[in-house]
This record gives C-alpha cells, sequence and structure tokens, in this order.
C-alpha cells in the first residue's frame, strides 16, 4: 500500500511527541511511503526550530538523519508537483508548502497520513473526497495497522500452492513407505533417502510455483508457515520477521513450510 507523509509525521519518527508511536506504524515494510522533496525542507527546518526553542538540546544528531530518509521514503521533484499544489492552494486558501503533499498524494494515487489536523480538517472540508487523514482521527492508526499486515497473496495463489505441497507429500510419504524398516520396525531415514522425492516433478512444480511469487508474496508464504507452525504468537510478528528474512529468500526453506501453509492462512482468515 501506498500513502504520502508530511514532515508533522516524520519529525515524530524521531523525536518522542505524542503520537509518535502511531506514527511510527508506517514504518512497516509493507507500506511504501511517497512524498514531494520539500519535505527534507520542511524537516530540517523544524529540526531547528526546536532546537531554537528550547526543545531540544542540539539539532545536528536529527540532521544527520536526512540522507537516510530517501531509503525510507520515495521523493518526488517538487516542479513536478507545484503547479498541481498551487491550484490546491488557491481552492483551500492555503499555503502552497501543504498543498505539496495533497499533490503528491494525487500524483502517486495514494492516501496522505498528517498530524496536522486542522491542515487534515480544512482539506476535508473545501476538497470533499480529499485523499487526507488526520493520524490521530479514531480508527487511523488501527487502519494502518492491519494495512501494513495484510495478506498481499491472494487466495488462489494460496490454494494452488497448498495444492503443489498436498502432491508434493503424498511423493515424499511414498518414498518413506518404500524405505525398509529395522529389525525392531523402527524406520531410520537419512535425507539422502529422501532424494528421489526431491528430484520428483512434484517438488520441481512446488519450488518453481515459490520461485514465480514477488517479494511481498514471498512475505506472506514465509508468515503464513510460520503462524500455521506457532512459532510466533501473532501474524504482525511473522510478518515482521518475514520482511528481515526475505532479501535472503531461500525457495526450498519456505517450500519446507509448506505443511504448515493451511494452517497459517486459516488463522489469518478467521475460518
Amino acid at each position: 500500500m501506498k500513502l504520502t507523509v508530511d514532515a508533522s509525521m516524520v519529525v515524530k519518527w524521531f523525536v518522542a511527541e505524542p503520537m509518535s508511536d502511531e506514527t511510527r506504524l508506517l514504518l512497516a515494510g509493507r507500506i511504501h511511503l511517497q512524498a514531494p522533496e520539500f519535505l527534507l525542507v520542511e524537516f530540517a527546518n523544524t529540526i531547528w526550530k526546536k532546537e531554537r526553542r528550547g526543545e531540544l538540546s542540539d539539532a545536528r544528531p536529527y540532521l544527520e538523519e536526512l540522507p537516510g530518509l530517501s531509503n525510507i521514503i520515495t521523493l518526488h521533484q517538487d516542479g513536478d508537483l507545484v503547479e498541481r499544489a498551487a491550484g490546491i492552494a488557491l481552492e483551500m486558501d492555503h499555503p502552497i508548502y501543504d498543498c505539496l503533499y495533497l499533490a503528491c498524494a494525487e500524483a502517486t494515487d495514494s492516501g496522505l497520513i498528517t498530524a496536522d489536523q486542522r491542515f487534515a480538517d480544512k482539506a476535508v472540508d473545501k476538497l470533499p473526497g480529499a485523499p487526507v487523514r488526520y493520524i490521530g482521527a479514531a480508527g487511523v492508526a488501527d487502519w494502518i495497522e492491519t494495512a501494513a499486515t495484510s495478506l498481499v497473496i491472494d487466495r488462489e495463489k494460496v490454494e494452488a500452492l497448498i495444492a503443489a505441497y498436498d502432491v508434493f507429500a503424498k511423493t515424499e510419504q511414498f518414498v518413506l513407505n518404500s524405505l525398509s524398516r529395522g529389525a525392531k520396525g523402527i524406520q531410520v531415514v537419512n535425507f539422502d533417502d529422501l532424494d528421489p522425492a526431491f528430484q520428483s516433478p512434484s517438488y520441481r512444480h512446488l519450488i518453481e510455483s515459490v520461485m514465480g511469487l514477488d517479494n511481498e508474496e514471498r512475505i506472506d508464504l514465509l508468515a503464513l508457515g510460520w503462524f500455521g507452525a506457532g512459532l510466533f504468537p501473532d501474524w504482525r510478528q511473522c510478518v515482521e520477521h518475514a520482511e528481515k528474512m526475505v532479501a535472503g529468500f531461500d525457495p526450498r526453506y519456505a517450500a519446507g513450510c509448506g505443511r504448515h501453509w493451511r494452517a497459517g492462512y486459516k488463522r489469518v482468515i478467521g475460518g
């Protein structure tokens, strides 16, 4: 999901203020943040003012965060947004600086999230249907948290992956049944004994299906396996851990979690 943020939100990531916890929900990897380049100027100016007013003892550590913001937020050139921002400013009778964010939200087909209640209320009043929400409004933080952990992979794809795993599981069981047992009837299996299963067409199809997923879907697949196995206490922790793991995604490891996909999916959708 894409959302546009303004400086009133970003400052709260670094400075402890009311609603700082709510604004940090936006740092979830599944939310793709947008902003005009002007955000950097406004962020720096806000930090400068806070030091000047005595709210911060030293602005420099905060200003050192400026280069890293472009790694978190996709920044759009102000020149591409200023014409529309000027039009919004005239409609709202409001400074163009704030209107740049609304123009960015429109241009990127995203909603604007702001901690500036006055601006949010005015935008909604002057521009009915404006894509802007105040972070402190009832239900907005919950909506963001839900969006940050909602399933991206669609039901049909999950069902196809589960079906592919079930076919492989039958092949694996057939190989296991074909192995001889010891004198006491105990079956001792080495990993190499299962090589025929891992060389089978059913396993190749399973791996190809897993490899065909994009990164967001891979996050879901890992999280579904862990959630079904009960490795983490809640779905959000499964997703957050999967976001950290996806860069080194191992399709064989993900496929190995297949026995838990069905249970994980049922838990997520409440089935």
